[in-house]
């Protein structure tokens, strides 16, 4: 029986036909060989699906730095996947401070949830690229505010700008 935790690199996800999301991962560790895509666990209703990751063209290998970790897990001979983040995306986020939470997508785009209960929802005008201008959402305990090139909108207690 085979048991215990693992981390690889998605080779490829694809949903089946009764519309569940597996991940295939290397099974081997080269960063080629996969297996049937393993159905997909989400963290407290959390979906991802993982980037494709980038091929070298001439090994045919997975790039590790180019593609999305799973954590596996066995229960018997049944493996379970919970995906994990992408090295490719995580430069593109802020660092999170201690108590943070940051729920993040492929574009570099991301909701913040701070410590002291605002919340901010921020992309760019380049779809979450850094070459992009911000755009930004942030609700605190004690204002409203959204910002974009184009113009701001502050709301609180006191006043409202536009």
């Amino acid at each position: 029986m085979i048991s215990g935790w693992t981390i690889a690199n998605v080779t490829m996800s694809e949903y089946d036909v009764d519309g569940f999301l597996g991940i295939q991962y290397d099974a081997e560790g080269e960063q080629q060989s996969g297996v049937p895509p393993t159905e997909t666990h989400g963290l407290g209703g959390l979906l991802h699906r993982p980037l494709d990751p980038v091929v070298d063209p001439v090994s045919g290998e997975v790039d590790p730095a180019k593609s999305a970790n799973v954590l596996l897990g066995w229960q018997g001979g049944q493996a379970h996947a919970f995906a994990l983040e992408d090295p490719r995306v995580v430069p593109l986020l802020p660092i999170a401070r201690p108590g943070e939470t940051i729920l993040y997508g492929a574009a570099g785009n991301f909701g913040r949830f701070h410590q002291d209960g605002s919340i901010t929802l921020m992309t760019t005008d380049a779809g979450g690229a850094s070459s992009g201008q911000s755009l930004f959402w942030k609700l605190s305990p004690t204002q409203f505010s959204r910002v974009a090139p184009w113009g701001r909108e502050t709301w609180n207690q006191s006043y409202y700008r536009l």
